[in-house]
């Protein structure tokens, strides 16, 4: 079995109602050559047998299973890895993870492009992350909010400089780096960081 193009990583608690969007606006990219492992982290409605469900009739589905809601401290922070850096918690090695990361939650919900979209941004300006925006959704339908980062390249350390000086752009990319949600991660850049 090759290399997924983008290895999705979800911990979902308690998402009965919301879970099956969530993974289904990813097996509804337009660019299919994905993978999401999906973490039920203890819950105790019917998340797991949501994602066994759809893990059944798709392939590209994994589910991991938490007997009990495990956290790693007392902030309820779930870790990727464990404390040496290894995949150990989720069934995936370093050779069999995609070639980009992306991290989704379980109320979340991608557009159909989005993969596409970034692995264009991502393998034409040989980026390490590509960040999008995000939209803040009510009920899953009234847009209440959104974060939009600025257009901009940075290669170099050096470049970040200007950006910086200016207010309204490094509050821009403040809000758009500080979580793991609404980007791409080169596999190589993942996996060093």
């Amino acid at each position: 079995m090759g290399r997924a193009k983008v290895t999705f990583f979800m911990i979902a608690y308690n998402e009965e109602k919301l879970i099956r969007r969530a993974i289904q606006s990813v097996l509804d990219q337009t660019e299919p050559d994905i993978e999401i492992y999906v973490r039920n982290n203890g819950s105790t409605d019917r998340t797991g047998a949501i994602v066994r469900e759809i893990a059944e009739g798709d392939g590209r589905v994994h589910l991991v299973e938490n007997k009990i809601n495990w956290r790693k401290d007392e902030a309820g922070e779930i870790p990727f890895t464990n404390e040496k850096g290894a995949f150990d918690i989720w069934p995936i090695n370093r050779e069999t993870l995609g070639d980009y990361v992306a991290f989704l939650d379980a109320d979340d919900s991608l557009q159909p492009t989005f993969v596409e979209e970034m692995l264009h941004t991502a393998e034409h300006s040989h980026a390490e992350i590509t960040v999008c925006g995000n939209f803040f959704m009510q009920d899953g339908k009234t847009s209440v909010g959104v974060r939009l980062p600025p257009s901009l390249c940075l290669r170099e350390k050096e470049g970040w400089r200007p950006a910086l000086r200016n207010f309204d752009t490094f509050a821009q990319l403040y809000n758009s780096f500080r979580t793991y949600w609404g980007k791409l991660f080169q596999r190589e850049f993942f996996l060093r960081h």
